[in-house]
């Protein structure tokens, strides 16, 4: 098969300064014009283009009612004739955001958002893609923010609301009609007390979106949705030149369909990490962390991906059969650098961590593994550029599977730089291991 893909786009845009409506400004508007001009088609087996002049305007109005610290809104209308074409620049729709706080500075100020935008967008692709078709979406959201700021001394509490749908029609026959909406409930709070700094989350989501095949006749294979609890607590307490200690973990579940197959996982999660500053030139870090669960993280990254997109290719079933499975870790961290002198320094790390999994088919698999890594560094800014160097000596066993076995080694790096950031004239490195 024979492909072809051509684009072409040229924008313009003009600006006129806010009009000042009263001394005190309760009221501005700016206003953008945009225009240009648009082509693109595609030869294949199905042979399409797509030829536009948009024009459009966006106002950014902001004011408050009686007084500032009482009601502040923005409002941000949009008009514009034609579709629009991201991979352009050419961007806009038919419709409104707008935000209002009520009593910014007071202990508890209400923030309250809506967004209702119809958009019609030219997608160009790439070769082995659908392309030179367009997508007519109405995006809505709505929510609100309320936040309670007592007196020093007491916990703050910020608790936000917020649902969304987005509709989708194309007016290609490879790409179906698709819909995604969602909503989120949370509660974060944070409070200082005793020297210690706490933090809480609470956290309910839920979204549903179409997954399609861009194939034959276009139509939706399926549909992904989740609804997933989490709750998490840190404390962190400073002390002794800087040295630092902070605990943190929390619980999450997650109820997920894709591909009409459900995934029910939960996990826990703990994490410890301790920083000792001895002296300016000596810092130490030792680490601890622990999952109950990997794959429900590994399944709410997928999901995530997912649902990013209006009516994202569904991906194949076959790679969701190793999800079903449990896989937790427990894993110890410890570093020390010390700082020498003259550009040279010292580190040493150690490394243990032990990781157990689980399948439908009831077979374990255990493994754990301790690595350890120590050597010297230097570093110095010269006249014509700054130059690095390091060597270090790894060593290390594990044991997967029944096995079992060590690995030693070691690896060195020399870097040379010549420039600023802004400007940088020569790199020149050579590693080896």
């Amino acid at each position: 098969m024979r492909s072809k893909r051509t684009s072409l786009g040229v924008a313009a845009m003009f600006a006129i300064p806010g009009w000042t409506f009263a001394q005190e400004r309760p009221l501005s508007v700016d206003v953008l014009f945009s225009t240009g001009y648009y082509s693109t088609y595609t030869r294949d087996t199905n042979d399409r283009s797509l030829n536009f002049v948009p024009f459009g305007a966006k106002f950014d109005i902001n004011g408050y009612w009686m007084m500032p610290d009482f009601l502040s809104f923005t409002a941000q209308p949009e008009l514009n004739a034609g579709p629009q074409a991201s991979d352009a620049g050419f961007l806009g729709g038919n419709g409104i955001r707008f935000n209002v706080t009520f009593l910014r500075k007071r202990i508890f100020p209400l923030t309250f958002h809506y967004t209702n935008v119809q958009m019609e967008n030219v997608t160009f692709g790439g070769i082995g893609q659908v392309a030179s078709y367009s997508l007519k979406d109405r995006n809505k959201d709505m929510g609100l923010t309320w936040q309670i700021r007592p007196r020093v001394g007491l916990p703050e509490l910020l608790i936000d609301w917020d649902r969304m749908s987005v509709n989708a029609t194309s007016d290609s026959a490879f790409i179906p009609d698709s819909r995604t909406s969602g909503n989120h409930l949370s509660a974060d709070t944070k409070w200082e007390r005793w020297g210690w700094n706490f933090a809480g989350q609470a956290r309910r989501q839920q979204f549903e979106t179409d997954l399609f095949t861009p194939l034959g006749v276009g139509t939706n294979t399926s549909t992904l949705g989740q609804t997933l609890t989490q709750y998490q607590a840190s404390a962190e307490r400073t002390f002794w030149k800087g040295s630092s200690f902070l605990l943190s973990g929390g619980q999450q579940s997650t109820s997920s369909i894709l591909l009409n197959e459900p995934f029910d996982l939960s996990a826990r999660y703990a994490q410890a990490n301790l920083r000792l500053v001895p002296g300016r030139r000596w810092k130490n870090y030792v680490r601890a962390s622990y999952s109950s669960n990997l794959t429900s993280a590994l399944v709410n990254q997928i999901v995530a991906g997912l649902g990013t997109g209006l009516g994202t290719v569904a991906p194949d079933q076959t790679l969701l059969a190793a999800l079903h499975g449990q896989v937790s870790n427990l894993t110890v961290n410890a570093t020390s650098n010390f700082e020498i002198g003259g550009g040279f320094g010292l580190y040493a790390s150690v490394d243990e961590g032990q990781v157990a999994s689980s399948n439908q088919q009831g077979s374990d698999v255990n493994a754990r593994f301790f690595t350890a890594a120590g050597g010297v560094t230097y570093s110095k800014r010269l006249p014509v550029g700054n130059v690095s160097a390091q060597y270090a000596r790894d060593f290390g066993y594990g044991s997967a599977i029944g096995q079992s076995g060590t690995i030693q080694g070691d690896n060195y790096n020399v870097s040379f730089e010549a420039g600023t950031l802004d400007h940088l004239e020569a790199n020149v490195s050579v590693h080896g291991n």
